[in-house]
């Protein structure tokens, strides 16, 4: 019992068997407490009837049993009724007894002395010497207060019971055939939802087999449940994968590149300086700046590295209520000799009310994120150029604006800019675009801090980096 067809099918129709065996056996015996509790009314009515209409009792006679002047005797009333009776005084004589307690029912001692001592009914279903069942009371006779005797009435149950029998043969007849359903059913409705579960497992061991990212597993539009759900969600994640795979594929040929070519200027200066027996003081001096200068540009690719991975893995400081315009102003400060250098134009107008912008961050990530956009605006702008900073504040957000009058990205680039190692080409800007981290780390930086990060630009007139951080209440 392996596949889940199968213990499906079986649990199913387990289950479906207890309710129906359930249903059956409660049927079964309310309907039988209720037959017997009309004989049992039945009986003691009678009883009652007979003890008023036929018996009398004194001290000096006892108790008898005498007509009540009617035409319908004792004896042919009982016949009418299909009933059998004995009764018994206090001294335990027999003082008459009518119909099957003549041969086939035999007096019990126990439940008449139980009645005497007791004064209560008893009822039973007791069998006659020829096995046939019949319903027994044996009830007290109480004349004047006084126990005098027992009366004791006895019928068939054949006829009472024969609806019982006839509902408990409908009963099991009907326990078998909810079975054979249940395992019909269960096997259908196993089938059908599990038959969509098999092509899920199909599809999904064709991807693993392939390892090709690019298949999906199917959704039929028809089917709104848990399983599509399932499918749905699986093919989401089956696009991100496939989309972290190219990107990480594209991250490492580009790190591979980038620190492939400093080694390679390294190495081609120590292989100069080595095949050279003799180096002038100038030609050592060369070769050990631009060793240096390669070694500090892997040193920088490789600290990006570190601090992506760790902006990734949350491993910095933990959250806290930060001022804006405090942190955007005091790295405007750290720029100014950068700016001053290439004679751009700074235009940043501070708010006058700094309490609107308070953000929830980690400082030292948003410290990096401001300066990175500050950086490329500095970097990538032209001689006398300009960078125009903005501050706002808006339903519960708080949007930065970084803009500059640099050469601007091309409209088939800007969708990539933030990817990890995208770099747009020297032919295109008239500038190398750094090594492709700095905006990834931005990126990285702002979605940990629950805020969006976006960029317009056009060529020959700039870029605008916008940033928008939830406020802090």
């Amino acid at each position: 019992m392996s596949s889940i067809r199968t213990k499906f099918t079986f649990l199913y129709t387990l289950i479906m068997t207890f309710i129906v065996i359930i249903f059956a056996v409660s049927s079964y015996l309310l309907l039988y407490y209720n037959i017997l509790n009309n004989l049992e009314k039945t009986l003691n009515r009678t009883s009652q009837e007979i003890i008023e209409q036929y018996l009398r009792y004194d001290e000096e006679t006892g108790l008898q049993v005498v007509s009540n002047q009617s035409d319908t005797t004792l004896s042919d009333d009982l016949f009418i009724k299909n009933l059998s009776l004995r009764i018994v005084d206090k001294d335990k004589n027999i003082i008459t007894q009518l119909g099957s307690f003549k041969k086939q029912i035999k007096p019990s001692q126990s439940k008449i002395n139980n009645t005497l001592f007791t004064g209560n009914s008893s009822l039973s279903i007791d069998d006659d010497i020829d096995s046939n069942q019949n319903i027994y009371l044996a009830a007290p006779i109480i004349i004047q207060d006084n126990i005098v005797g027992v009366i004791e009435l006895s019928q068939p149950t054949g006829n009472s019971f024969t609806a019982l029998q006839q509902l408990g043969l409908i009963l099991i007849a009907g326990i078998f055939a909810s079975i054979a359903i249940s395992v019909a059913a269960g096997y259908y409705l196993s089938r059908s939802l599990l038959g969509y579960i098999n092509q899920l497992i199909d599809n999904v061991e064709a991807i693993t087999r392939s390892q090709d990212l690019e298949k999906r597993l199917p959704v039929p539009n028809k089917y709104k449940d848990e399983l599509t759900r399932l499918a749905g969600t699986f093919n989401n994640m089956l696009v991100n994968l496939q989309s972290e795979f190219i990107r990480e594929k594209n991250f490492t040929a580009n790190v591979s590149h980038d620190l492939r070519t400093p080694i390679t200027i390294i190495q081609g200066n120590v292989d100069l300086a080595l095949r050279k027996k003799t180096l002038t003081p100038g030609q050592t001096t060369k070769t050990l700046h631009k060793i240096k200068h390669e070694t500090k540009r892997m040193g920088a690719i490789i600290d990006d590295l570190l601090e992506l991975s760790s902006i990734e893995k949350n491993q910095n400081t933990q959250f806290q209520k930060l001022n804006l315009v405090k942190v955007l102003n005091q790295i405007v400060n750290n720029f100014q000799d950068k700016i001053l250098a290439k004679n751009i134009i700074l235009v940043y107008k501070k708010p006058k009310n700094n309490n609107k912008y308070q953000i929830n961050g980690r400082l030292e990530q948003i410290e990096r994120l401001l300066s990175n956009i500050i950086d490329n605006s500095i970097k990538y702008n032209k001689q006398n150029g300009k960078i125009i900073i903005k501050l706002s504040q808006k339903l519960g957000k708080i949007y930065v604006s970084i803009q500059d009058t640099g050469p601007g990205i091309s409209t088939k680039h800007l969708p990539y800019i933030f990817d990890r190692h995208y770099q747009v080409t020297k032919s295109e800007t008239g500038i190398i675009q750094g090594f492709g981290l700095g905006l990834s780390i931005a990126k990285e930086i702002v979605k940990i801090h629950s805020g969006k990060i976006y960029a317009t630009s056009k060529v020959n007139q700039g870029t605008t980096i916008k940033i928008v951080f939830p406020q802090f209440t």
